[in-house]
């Protein structure tokens, strides 16, 4: 059975790839692949990214297969078919398109019944927290035909500024469920794709969902 991690939110510009990137990336970087990466998204910058760090990421395991990934596009109608794309695979991480209802809801749904999780990354910012409901309602109807475990990802976010400090607060206080860990704005990030950069919030992240408890390998770090 692949474990799904279905990464979107109804909103532009909240770090969707960034996040859907990573995790793949630190699938991969433990050995517990060989992941499909899926792209959905029409800019493909999941997808180019994965593309480009793939051959790193073998060599970096002398080509274990449990730390291969496979970038898939998954544009023009191809999340139809994610169920028969992911089937040998142990894990799936599939980026999707801002905006688009009805792709997030074929990503979520699994004609197995299965469960998906859903990371909806979102930065600190009160336009990113009104779109959070709004999903969340969305994966509510698919979880009629199948579980989806929605959870806020806070992103980009300033330590010591008042929204670190506030925001979780304010998902917690509307009921909303959401990740302990807090990824933090780094300014090199920006400059880091097609690398295997790696940020350690993300191994956290994985152990929240109940992944992994495994430490970073000491491969991992900057390209």
């Amino acid at each position: 059975m692949t474990r799904r991690l279905v990464v979107g939110i109804l909103k532009g510009g909240a770090g969707k790839s960034t996040s859907a990137s990573q995790l793949a990336i630190w699938l991969a970087m433990l050995g517990l692949g060989p992941v499909l990466a899926g792209d959905a998204d029409t800019d493909q910058t999941t997808y180019e990214w994965m593309m480009a760090v793939r051959d790193k990421l073998q060599e970096m395991s002398n080509g274990d297969p449990k730390s291969r990934i496979d970038p898939v596009d998954l544009t023009h109608g191809r999340t139809r078919r994610l169920h028969e794309l992911e089937r040998t695979y142990p894990f799936s991480v599939i980026d999707i398109e801002p905006k688009r209802e009805e792709l997030l809801r074929e990503a979520l749904w699994r004609p197995d019944k299965q469960p998906t999780d859903l990371i909806m990354p979102m930065k600190p910012y009160p336009p990113d927290v009104r779109k959070v409901p709004q999903t969340i309602a969305l994966a509510q109807e698919v979880d009629q035909h199948n579980p989806v475990h929605p959870r806020a990802l806070l992103v980009q976010v300033r330590l010591g500024t008042s929204h670190a400090r506030d925001m979780p607060e304010m998902l917690d206080d509307n009921g909303i469920p959401r990740f302990k860990t807090l990824i933090t704005l780094k300014e090199s990030i920006g400059y880091s794709l097609n690398t295997t950069f790696v940020d350690n919030g993300y191994a956290d992240v994985l152990e929240e969902l109940g992944i992994t408890n495994l430490k970073p390998p000491k491969a991992a770090g900057k390209d």
